[in-house]
């Protein structure tokens, strides 16, 4: 049923087969979908929102970016009713990732800083255009135990008796890039 045009929009409607609007729509309520029911913004309906009965969704569904912007200071992706941040990512600044509250991976003008160890599936390279050193290995342990340590481990599933168990390579180019 259709109630009556009352004011600058419409009060209430029920309807089968949809509702247009044209213009502006104000809500003092709720609008309530159902599971896997989106709303879909814009001429193609790239961007949706939904549930899907298990996951709620933001999707781009059209060829662009997923965007989200702030005037104010930072993106915040939080647990529901939780105050700790899991992501914040400030305006023009550092980006942060955090577990159980404690910021673990942080980007920092100068590159990125670390709290607590790391684990890289793959080969690194470390390139810098100075002579500083490209790697520290710093121990601020107190007692009378050697550190820091540099361990070499081979892991392998099939070990024999004549491996090679580690290697340091000194590699350099003389004055011909030899």
């Amino acid at each position: 049923y259709l109630m009556p045009y009352i004011g600058a929009g419409i009060q209430k409607f029920n309807t089968a087969s949809g509702l247009t609007v044209n213009g502006d729509a104000d809500f003092s309520g709720n609008a309530d979908f159902g599971d896997s029911d989106k709303v879909q913004l814009g001429a193609s309906q790239d961007l949706q929102i939904f549930h899907d009965g298990s996951h709620s969704r933001i999707a781009e569904a059209g060829t662009g970016d997923l965007k989200i912007g702030t005037s104010g200071g930072a993106v915040r992706i939080t647990a529901n009713g939780v105050t700790d941040d899991m992501i914040v990512a400030n305006q023009g600044g550092a980006v942060s990732v955090s577990h159980s509250g404690s910021t673990k991976l942080a980007t920092t003008s100068s590159g990125v800083a670390i709290t607590g160890g790391f684990t890289a599936t793959d080969g690194c390279t470390i390139t810098t255009a100075d002579n500083d050193p490209q790697l520290i290995l710093k121990s601020t342990d107190a007692d009378a135990s050697s550190g820091p340590v540099l361990q070499l481990f081979r892991d392998s599933a099939s070990p024999a008796d004549d491996d090679v168990i580690g290697q340091l390579k000194y590699i350099g180019k003389n004055d011909a890039a030899e």
